[in-house]
């Protein structure tokens, strides 16, 4: 009888022994679980960091309109970052120009979109439409010594220059590669 008490508080402590051992490692896969989701949020926000701060570079510095950004959102996400390749920004091209609104901003949709999802759409955009609308919002303020400024006015005639030889350079680039790979 002493026997069967003693096996079965060994049977007990096993048991315990066991539930602890199991707790132990729930507790241990959890944390793993837990700093991989860390790692994809930081990695997420990165992500999310990165499109916001190209957007906006890329819209703070280009005059031209779409297609001068379109060109330099391939340059970057494409080329630089690789995160779509050039025959999808080719079609984002044609998707964004098919679209009615800006197509800078419909091309920072479809890149957004594609990269983070929702949310990438929704900074992509925000980045994009931003420069644009607090220039525009200074300018509004001081119309009238923009206006009649020449300097402000020999400025934006040379920018003009500067706009065509980047459409040019663009229409050839992908052009170029649309030729090659028809004649492939």
């Amino acid at each position: 009888m002493a026997e069967d008490k003693e096996q079965k508080e060994q049977k007990i402590r096993n048991a315990r022994a066991g539930q602890k051992a199991l707790r132990e490692r729930n507790a241990l896969t959890k944390q793993k679980v837990l700093r991989e989701r860390s790692a994809q949020a930081e990695s997420r926000l990165r992500t999310l960091s990165t499109l916001f701060f190209s957007t906006l570079y890329i819209s703070s510095f280009t005059f031209g309109g779409g297609f001068v950004i379109v060109t330099l959102m391939k340059r970057r996400f494409a080329d630089d970052l690789k995160w779509i390749d050039e025959k999808e920004m080719l079609d984002f091209t044609a998707l964004a120009e098919s679209c009615p609104g800006a197509v800078a901003v419909n091309a920072a949709i479809l890149v957004g979109w594609k990269v983070c999802g929702f949310a990438g759409m929704l900074v992509a955009v925000l980045g994009t439409i931003l420069p644009p609308i607090l220039l525009l919002s200074v300018i509004s303020f001081f119309y009238a010594a923009f206006s009649s400024n020449v300097w402000v006015a020999s400025a934006l005639r040379g920018m003009q220059a500067g706009v065509a030889a980047v459409v040019l350079d663009v229409a050839w680039e992908l052009g170029s590669g649309v030729a090659r790979e028809k004649s492939v």
